[in-house]
């Protein structure tokens, strides 16, 4: 997982922050990346296209 998200543009530090929140809140994958696309849009929204930006804002609602 920390190999693809270096290839996305990801620190060790956001890395970090999402291996914490996974394991602080017992979550899986899942739920771990749900909470990614929620709480970093910012972010992940300048690796896709708006189009594809919109339909995943629209399925995380």
């Amino acid at each position: 997982m920390a190999e693809y998200f270096s290839k996305v543009g990801l620190t060790n530090a956001e890395i970090s922050e999402l291996l914490v929140y996974g394991d602080e809140n017992q979550a899986d994958a899942a739920d771990t990346a749900a909470n990614f696309l929620k709480t970093k849009e910012d972010l992940w929204t300048t690796w896709v296209s708006p189009e594809v930006a919109e339909k995943v804002k629209a399925s995380l609602s």
